[in-house]
């Protein structure tokens, strides 16, 4: 099974999700949203953070950054859920906290995320962010950016290539201050290979955070457990006899 894009949170410079100062953030889950898509959860914070939906589980590394922040967190929908509210502190009037929400299908359900890279910090343009290498094959590496303007992002990269490389999310606001937030993926066809550097232009010099996470393929093993429970009792019986025989038992077989 291939991972493929679910539902994001609309593109917009002006309406995202967001608030100024300390209270609750509510980040609404994109239309259709399906249950059983792995959803990724990322809300840049001027200053301080936020606590974890209920339901939700934080990336390891999250919160990145050290002031602006950028963080992240991941759910595997089940009908049903609401929208995730985390409840912001550590900010004064004027800091503004934003994000976004991406769903995907075909992910791993229990352990979505295989690979985390080290954040980077700075100004300016590009937002670049430390390679990665994925441990499966078919996983996505996914590329996160966030920023305190809400100019949209552009020209994604890893690796200094575009190739295969797509926007998926690009959601900020101009409401309650300005921010601007992005996810870009790459499927990285054989595990063991590192994603490249990230790149995504934008065009303001506002601090940013950015950040490579890989999104794991769901397994196969449960593909095969489940071709193995469909076998005869017959079939299951003589498996496991010839399992019990000598190496010459087996051999005249």
């Amino acid at each position: 099974m291939a991972i493929t894009i679910g539902v994001v949170t609309p593109a917009s410079t002006t309406t995202g999700p967001s608030r100024d100062g300390d209270g609750a953030l509510v980040v609404p889950l994109p239309a259709s949203w399906a249950a059983g898509q792995v959803a990724i959860l990322m809300v840049y914070h001027d200053a301080g953070t936020g606590d974890t939906p209920t339901g939700w589980n934080e990336v390891t590394g999250s919160p990145f950054g050290s002031g602006p922040f950028l963080q992240v967190w991941w759910r595997t929908l089940v009908a049903g859920d609401g929208d995730p509210s985390t409840t912001c502190s550590g900010t004064s009037a004027g800091q503004v906290h934003g994000g976004g929400i991406a769903t995907f299908n075909g992910a791993h359900t229990t352990a979505p995320i295989e690979a985390v890279g080290t954040a980077t910090t700075g100004t300016g343009t590009p937002n670049t962010a430390l390679a990665v290498t994925t441990v499966t094959d078919g996983a996505w590496a996914l590329g996160l950016a966030g920023r305190g303007d809400n100019e949209a992002y552009s020209n994604e990269s890893f690796g200094g290539s575009t190739t295969g490389v797509v926007e998926q999310l690009d959601c900020g606001s101009a409401t309650s201050g300005d921010y601007m937030t992005c996810i870009y993926t790459k499927e990285i066809t054989t595990g063991g290979t590192s994603s490249g550097a990230g790149s995504a232009d934008c065009a303001v010099t506002d601090p940013y955070v950015s950040v490579i996470l890989i999104l794991a393929v769901a397994s196969s093993v449960s593909a095969s457990l489940s071709a193995s429970a469909s076998i005869s009792p017959s079939v299951s019986a003589s498996l496991s006899a010839s399992a019990s025989l000598s190496p010459s038992e087996s051999a005249s077989l």
